[in-house]
Formats: structure tokens, sequence, C-alpha cells
């Protein structure tokens, strides 16, 4: 009963909508077999573009995992540049999250930025690059975070952040912890998006009990909206707010 209280707090258009199964909402947005369109909003002005496709390739091994492919642009403010995306998640029919391989960039300067992560890891390796020279690599850390003193590029990226070796080992630890805290919850009903109605699914990511992510999905599979938990949001094409402002 307690817990029924709680999440009618937390989210209390998920009081009024039937819980289902997570996986159930991933396999219907990739059974649509189209892409979801999305404008990324920050405030009332559109900043960029993600286009969400469902792939259905043979995984190797025989597993049963969905992979969605991503690939857009986002207008950066400080620096003024255009941040290209590219990659694939893959999720498993439970819902979860079991690998991803995005990649990041930029023309001038020729940054990129790629994050991967397999089936058990518990945060992405990170990798950074400059014209194709190495910068930074998560997985040449060790454990305990030794071995960031003798990387110039890490200690200047800690420099920049304010950050000791020790401290942003203590970050990762609690990256860590988070990523076992991570559930996710799925419901079924009728909710509203702006001006309109629909009917379909919510399916929110939960850290420690707070939502960070909200994906509102269609009926169709059609994927309608994603709430973040930074300042932007993405909004299907079809269902744009009052008079958007474009990026300059």
């Amino acid at each position: 009963m307690t817990s029924l209280l709680m999440r009618a707090i937390w989210f209390p258009e998920h009081s009024r909508l039937d819980a289902v199964n997570p996986g159930a909402v991933v396999r219907l947005v990739a059974a649509r077999g189209e892409p979801s369109h999305l404008d990324i909003y920050e405030g009332r002005k559109i900043v960029g573009r993600l286009n969400v496709t469902p792939l259905s390739p043979q995984i190797p091994g025989g597993t049963d995992e969905v992979l969605l492919h991503l690939d857009g642009h986002l207008e950066l403010r400080l620096p003024a540049r255009k941040l290209m995306m590219n990659g694939k998640l893959a999720f498993n029919h439970g819902g979860a999250l079991t690998g991803m391989d995005l990649r990041l960039s930029m023309r001038a300067p020729k940054l990129e930025l790629t994050l991967k992560q397999a089936s058990g890891q518990a945060i992405p390796v990170a990798r950074l690059t400059l014209g194709g020279t190495p910068l930074f690599d998560s997985s040449q850390m060790k454990e305990d975070g030794t071995g960031m003193e003798s990387n110039p590029t890490a200690m200047l990226l800690l420099g920049l952040m304010g950050m000791s070796p020790a401290e942003f080992d203590q970050v990762r630890q609690a990256a860590r912890k988070e990523a076992d805290a991570t559930a996710v919850d799925a419901r079924q009903g009728d909710f509203e998006i702006g001006r309109g109605e629909y009917h379909g699914y919510i399916l929110s990511v939960l850290k420690n009990g707070t939502s960070t992510f909200r994906v509102y999905v269609e009926n169709t599979g059609q994927i309608l909206s994603v709430e973040t938990p930074t300042s932007y949001r993405l909004l299907s094409d079809g269902i744009a707010g009052d008079q958007p402002e474009k990026a300059g």
C-alpha cells in the first residue's frame, strides 16, 4: 500500500494507468518497423533532430535482442557547434538495455566521443579522439582509478571539472551503484502531450526510485515524446509545440 501511495506521489499520471511489461513496449517500437522522427527542444526552441529506427538483423549468437538505430544532430550554444549523433542501442525482451555503441562528433574541431557498453558492463567505455589522435580512453584506467595521473588529457579534463582523481573515482563508483539501482517501469493507458490526447505507453527509467527518462509511445509503436533529466525534450514532429522557434 505504501509503495502504491509513493508511486502516486512521484508519478500521479501513473496511478491512472495499468502496469505492463516494459519489454512489450520495446517490442512494439521494433515491430512498427518505421522510424520515429523527433525534434529536440530546449524550451520552445528546436535545437536538433533525432531519428530512431528499429533494426531487425540476425544477432550473432542467436540472441533475441531488439536493436534501435539512432542518428541526428544537436546545435550547441557553448561552443557554437553542431554535434552529430549516430549509433545503436540494444535491449532484451524484458526492456532492459543490454548494450550501446554511440558516436558523438563535431567537424571543427574534429572531436569524436564514442560510448560502448557490452552486456554485463555497469557503465560504458568512453573514448575521445581529436583528428583521429586518441586523447582519452576510460578502459585504460584501472579499477581503483589509478593511471589517470599519467594521462595529461585526463588530468586536464579533471582540472576543468575541478576534480581530483580520487574525487573522480568516487563519482565513478557512485555511477556503478546507480546502475545497479536502475529499474524500468511501463504503464499503459491514456495521457496528454501538449494539447493532444493519446492512448499508448509511458516507459520510465528509474534510478533510486526517481524518474530520469520518460518515453511516451503511441499504441502504433511510434515514439511521441522523450523527457530527459537535462534541459532538452524530444517531441514527434507531428505534435510539435505552439509556434516553435528554429535554431539560428
